[in-house]
């Protein structure tokens, strides 16, 4: 894999939420991957779990913005650093985080293995 893979993998990534289509999902991931939302909870495993915890989302929970950056690669592995911030329907921040994901892809491109760690800003 190479940063720029990584990076298409990324940008279509943040589509698939977007979209929040299944189709869109599916297509991110090989059929028996597994999603880390947390490296200490049990995964999603497989294209139906991914799409089912991915698309809990509705549209009246308010928007998001976000931005990922390849930063690494080794082989299959790959390492991204981002940030996230969730606004309500007025346009407060309702949460933000910054992510580091670290994932596998397989030699078409899509996912096999992917992990999210992530901190929270401190709150005044």
């Amino acid at each position: 894999m190479e940063l720029a893979q990584l990076q298409a993998w990324l940008d279509a990534y943040v589509a698939a939420w977007r979209s929040n289509e299944p189709a869109d999902i599916r297509a991110l991931f090989t059929e028996d991957a597994e999603y880390f939302t947390s490296p200490f909870r049990d995964p999603w495993r497989g294209w139906d779990q991914i799409v089912r915890g991915w698309t809990k989302r509705t549209e009246d929970e308010g928007d998001f913005e976000c931005r990922y950056d390849a930063i690494a690669v080794n082989g299959d592995l790959g390492v991204a650093e981002g940030r996230t911030k969730y606004t309500d329907a007025g346009g407060s921040v309702t949460e933000e985080y910054g992510n580091v994901f670290i994932l596998r892809l397989s030699a078409d491109g899509r996912c096999t293995e992917f992990t999210e760690w992530f901190m929270q800003p401190k709150r005044s």
